[in-house]
């Protein structure tokens, strides 16, 4: 089911967006101001919102335009529902992020058309970003946040690691009970580190049966005990067909170039499965 935020300070407008969607399958979140908004994009991360601009702390333009200098809300579909018809009004609301534009009063027809067309858009995004197998962030994600990661870290002087993980003896695995039994593992790991995860980390899958996770505001000596934290998590878990399973783990805080941090990342994660596996090694 995909999720909707209405974000307007008018009770009327909202109760009546309300009795439209409800005929639709849209779980739906209420916002009465800009900053409520913001709060509620943090924790529930909505497919779609329905903005309106002249709300009170922010307005609907400062809320879109803050949603979008944060990569990790990239794939929101941001819809402005608003009596501003101006042309200059529109054309700022696409400047800082709108996907589509509709004024009051609104046709209930048109605004079905045009959560139908988001919602394809949506799922356009997330076959792009998302693995499909997994539904965790795909590498092509992860590259464009990283940017956004890596200028933040060296704007604010703020740390940001990377914990690189590796399913021990997964090719055994795939070799012994089939690709069908490998891919119920990933899943049920990806699950895991969705579930792990901090709101502020990004957890994707780098590739095969490798994933990584992005701790931004986070230096190494503590992203050795997430890393750590993982490593026994998963080694107490009870998987499909196998049960049990390890992880092997390397750990690197961003140092001002990105090349050698990877380096890093990877050369930890070697050495701990070279020094025996189901370990976490840091650089």
């Amino acid at each position: 089911m995909h999720s909707i935020l209405i974000a307007d300070d008018d009770e009327d407008i909202r109760k009546l967006l309300k009795v439209y969607l409800k005929k639709l399958p849209y779980k739906i979140y209420e916002a009465v101001d800009g900053k409520e908004a913001l709060v509620l994009v943090d924790k529930y991360e909505p497919d779609i919102i329905l903005l309106d601009v002249d709300m009170p702390m922010f307005n609907g333009f400062e809320v879109s335009r803050t949603i979008r200098e944060n990569q990790k809300f990239s794939l929101i579909y941001i819809i402005f529902v608003t009596s501003r018809s101006h042309s200059d009004d529109k054309v700022l609301g696409f400047n800082v992020g709108a996907d589509d534009y509709i004024t009051k009063p609104f046709d209930p027809k048109e605004l079905k058309v045009r959560m139908e067309r988001g919602i394809r858009h949506l799922n356009e995004r997330k076959n792009a970003n998302i693995d499909s197998l997994t539904g965790l962030y795909n590498r092509y994600f992860f590259n464009v946040y990283l940017v956004q990661i890596i200028e933040s870290s060296k704007r604010y002087k703020q740390k940001v690691s990377m914990i690189l993980i590796d399913i021990d003896f997964f090719k055994k695995v795939n070799d012994t009970y089939g690709h069908s039994a490998g891919d119920k593992i990933l899943v049920e790991v990806a699950l895991f580190l969705k579930g792990f995860c901090r709101k502020t980390d990004i957890a994707c899958r780098w590739g095969g049966e490798e994933f990584v996770l992005l701790l931004p505001n986070t230096e190494n000596k503590d992203a050795a005990k997430i890393a750590e934290r993982v490593r026994s998590e998963i080694e107490s878990m009870k998987f499909p067909v196998i049960e049990k399973l390890t992880v092997s783990l390397g750990v690197a805080e961003f140092q001002g170039d990105e090349e050698l941090w990877f380096q890093n990342a990877d050369l930890a994660l070697y050495n701990a499965k070279e020094s025996g596996r189901n370990k976490v090694i840091v650089l």
